[in-house]
């Protein structure tokens, strides 16, 4: 695992955030799907728009880690899948949720969610966290993960999810985002065009 040490340790200090591409449930074309445990990596994609994934299920709920390239930063986002599609609209409103390893440190969650009529599922993405480096540090070493989502205040969601692979899912995540980067500087690189010989005009 300490070939991917430096890779994890970079995206550590991405901000977690939410832009209106990642706003919703994402559906795409997969692959390079990946096991570890209780948890899978995979390379998502559509049109104009790919990750890197590292997921899980409990229930009805899906958890994911997005990697977003070039920068690889990251986006923590919690899925309630339902069994109906959803019958109405709900207007994007913001929540105050916890996350917790085992018996360890809360975390406070920022959360997002809106929902349109025919969503199969309801997102929620943690826009603010302050401290995701020690959150992901101890779901690599933790068995399990609580998280709380108030979507309604008297009676708020707890869901638990199992840690097992959470660390080998997430490192092949970061791994495989950060060798797509470092290809297209390759690429980049190759395709800028040559320089002009030195005392030469160059022609317009």
């Amino acid at each position: 695992m300490k070939p991917f040490k430096a890779l994890r340790v970079a995206a550590l200090f991405a901000a977690v955030t939410c832009g209106a591409a990642r706003g919703e449930v994402y559906e795409g074309q997969t692959s390079d799907m990946q096991s570890f445990g209780s948890w899978g990596g995979v390379l998502t994609q559509r049109p104009g728009d790919f990750r890197f994934r590292a997921f899980t299920a409990s229930g009805s709920w899906a958890l994911y880690f997005d990697a977003f390239p070039p920068d690889c930063d990251i986006t923590i986002s919690v899925i309630d899948y339902f069994t109906t599609p959803a019958t109405g609209d709900v207007a994007r409103f913001e929540m105050d949720g916890t996350a917790r390893i085992d018996q360890g440190d809360i975390f406070n969650l920022r959360l997002s969610t809106d929902m349109t009529m025919g969503d199969k599922a309801a997102l929620f993405t943690v826009l603010k966290m302050p401290d995701v480096r020690s959150l992901i540090n101890q779901m690599e070493n933790g068995q399990v993960l609580r998280v709380k989502v108030p979507l309604d205040p008297a009676r708020p969601m707890y869901v638990t999810f199992n840690l097992n692979g959470f660390g080998n899912a997430f490192q092949y995540e970061m791994n495989t985002c950060m060798a797509a980067r470092a290809q297209a500087l390759k690429q980049s690189k190759k395709e800028k065009p040559p320089k002009h010989p030195p005392g030469r005009e160059q022609s317009l």
